[in-house]
């Protein structure tokens, strides 16, 4: 149900800019160019303005619907626009059977792994298909930061020529196992229909701290972490909210 909405929810997200500063800091670790995974890459935007970039990019979801929407939006472009495929995988313990010069999993993916043990293995996963000396890029929530500003509740009310559609976002807040569980309503109506349809799903997302971050990495084979704040250039404070962490697979990786 909130995949067929998301597109939509999510048409004010700037991902053409954000796969331009991963790009970036990828460039700044040696990979400018090659093969990319991104790992739950949903709808696929992302990935395809990674394929605009020069990139060749596998993107891997749970959701065969998001997968659906992402395989379509590459086919609406020219053959000779660039390599995207998408393949349906779990981040905690897919194996495509390859390996690429970089691995990223943006917009939070990395925190609804809801465990120590769950996180570790998508770690282990990210290492798995990565090259010898790859990057692994990951955004997440800033445990710190969270901590300091916890989230409230929100309704985000979006529309076009086709659907509308109402979101409320209610957080159930647990800092005693760092969990925020998002419970979203979404209302959905034909554009000029008044007939509404409700739909209800459940987001359990964990916030990470930096040292469980670099013991998790160091574990799966990665060294040269940098973790930094998503929307600014410096490094993460306590009032980043949104982080992303960049590291390199050293030696033979992790399997």
């Amino acid at each position: 149900d909130y995949a067929d909405c998301y597109d939509l929810i999510y048409a004010d997200k700037d991902y053409a800019g954000e796969a331009r500063k991963v790009a970036d800091a990828l460039a700044a670790r040696g990979v400018a160019r090659g093969s990319l995974l991104d790992i739950g890459c949903g709808t696929g935007r992302h990935a395809i303005e990674f394929m605009k970039a020069g990139f060749a990019v596998t993107g891997t979801d749970l959701s065969d619907t998001m997968l659906g929407y992402a395989a379509a939006r590459r086919a609406a472009l020219p053959d000779d626009a660039g390599v995207a495929t998408f393949a349906q995988g779990d981040a905690t313990n897919m194996d495509l059977g390859r390996r690429f010069d970089a691995a990223v999993s943006l917009f939070h993916v990395m925190c609804y792994q809801t465990t120590p043990d769950a996180l570790a293995a998508a770690f282990r996963t990210a290492a798995r298909h990565l090259k010898p000396g790859g990057v692994f890029l990951f955004e997440f929530w800033y445990g710190t930061a969270v901590q300091a500003d916890p989230p409230t509740l929100r309704v985000k009310r979006v529309a076009d020529d086709r659907l509308r559609v109402v979101r409320i976002a209610e957080p159930d807040h647990d800092p005693a196992t760092n969990i925020v569980r998002v419970r979203y309503q979404l209302f959905s109506a034909l554009a000029g229909s008044g007939e509404w349809t409700m739909a209800e799903e459940l987001h359990e997302v964990r916030y990470l701290f930096e040292p469980e971050i670099r013991d998790a990495l160091a574990a799966a084979g990665f060294t040269d972490v940098s973790i930094r704040d998503w929307a600014g250039d410096g490094p993460a404070t306590p009032q980043t909210w949104n982080a992303y962490c960049v590291a390199r697979l050293g030696g033979g990786g992790a399997g």
